[in-house]
């Protein structure tokens, strides 16, 4: 994880970056879907990785802020900030992992 060592918050500056990157990549892609322009398949099947890493991202950073808070240093999070935001990272991993599964997964043909 990046740490911001003006601000005392670990990854928060770094974070954010991403998110907005993330966020401006995916509404691009939106806004191109929505006035019907063929977008491949595989850019949609990246924007959904990059949902997923920066959910990863989120997790890893807030479990280091709390590997941090515990040696003693201040991190700029509470124990309960880290908390929910560890079990709303994983939850939003959980989601896109399902979503990547039921989108682009083939469906395995039935024998008889």
């Amino acid at each position: 994880a990046v740490v911001s060592t003006q601000s005392g918050h670990y990854g928060r500056d770094w974070y954010a970056a991403m998110n907005y990157m993330v966020h401006g990549i995916m509404y691009t892609y939106f806004c191109l879907r929505a006035i019907k322009i063929k977008i491949p398949e595989f850019l949609a099947k990246c924007i959904t990785s990059l949902q997923s890493v920066q959910m990863l991202v989120g997790f890893t950073v807030n479990f280091y802020s709390i590997y941090k808070k515990l040696q003693g240093e201040e991190c700029g999070n509470t124990y309960a900030h880290s908390a929910v935001a560890i079990f709303l990272y994983f939850s939003y991993f959980v989601l896109f992992l399902r979503f990547a599964q039921q989108r682009y997964s083939k469906p395995k043909a039935k024998t008889q």
